[in-house]
């Protein structure tokens, strides 16, 4: 709801910190979190840190794998982990 401003104000600053909160447990987090590093939303773009929360989406595997989220996570982590 802050990272999309959805019956609130717009926070990315407290989104980011509660996507932080729970994205060693929930898959969605972490794709959040790469994609607002990804593409600077509302922080500067930081591909290091894109990176690690998309490897430890795509971590997920079987579980998730029929997602179009798992697949821009294999995609981000094929395209910048050289």
């Amino acid at each position: 709801m802050y990272a999309e401003g959805l019956g609130i104000e717009r926070n990315m600053a407290e989104a980011i910190r509660l996507y932080k909160a729970v994205e060693k447990v929930e898959f969605l987090a972490q794709i959040a979190l790469g994609r607002i590093y990804s593409r600077g939303n509302g922080v500067a773009v930081d591909r290091a840190e894109a990176l690690r929360y998309y490897s430890r989406a795509s971590e997920w595997g079987d579980r998730v794998v029929d997602r179009e989220e798992m697949r821009e996570a294999r995609d981000f982590v094929l395209r910048h982990s050289k």
